[in-house]
């Protein structure tokens, strides 16, 4: 069973699929549950994410389930930065150097990351580098874990987005404009 959790600011939801034969995957259940209230009444948000979690984590029958989620961008950092193309470790080091400079926080206070996003061969390396603060990422991840699941981490919704479309359509060469829509952010990604 491969578990889709988004974790939003109106809004809970989750699916399971089942791989199948050839690669694909099918849709097996959705559940959804909305958020009412002020999305920007953070107190109010959190009680009412905790409670539909456990719905959503119930109606699918989720309890003790390994599962990596999504959060919308709103609590989140994101910068793009242009990379001479370098291989290996070297990069890594580069990334981490961007990541400090980016990054208006002490760097022990966020969770951050990055990815390289761009094509195999180009001259520079586009690197998306994501950091949100420590205590806001476990404030979502201990709702996660409330509801029963087992939490392996976090994606950002855009870079999720992004994520689906060089999976799904990998052999698109024209440009594309990636808008994720939601409540509190709305993020293009082109």
């Amino acid at each position: 069973r491969i578990i889709a959790l988004d974790v939003g600011s109106q809004q809970i939801s989750a699916a399971s699929f089942t791989k199948i034969s050839g690669g694909g995957i099918r849709l097996d259940k959705y559940h959804r549950s909305d958020l009412v209230g002020d999305p920007f009444d953070d107190a109010q948000r959190m009680a009412q994410s905790k409670m539909a979690l456990k719905e959503v984590v119930g109606a699918l029958k989720l309890a003790k389930t390994e599962t990596k989620y999504v959060i919308s961008s709103h609590p989140v950092l994101l910068k793009f930065s242009s990379l001479p193309a370098i291989d290996g470790e070297r990069l890594e080091e580069i990334v981490e150097f961007e990541a400090q400079q980016a990054i208006p926080y002490p760097i022990n206070d966020v969770v951050w990351g990055s990815q390289l996003v761009g094509d195999p061969g180009d001259f520079e390396v586009d690197v998306i580098i994501a950091a949100v603060k420590s205590d806001e990422i476990d404030e979502i991840d201990d709702l996660v874990q409330a509801a029963g699941l087992t939490s392996k981490g976090a994606e950002i919704s855009p870079v999720a987005h992004y994520n689906a479309l060089r999976f799904n359509y990998s052999d698109i060469s024209e440009p594309i404009l990636l808008i994720d829509i939601g409540a509190r952010t709305t993020d293009l990604i082109f």
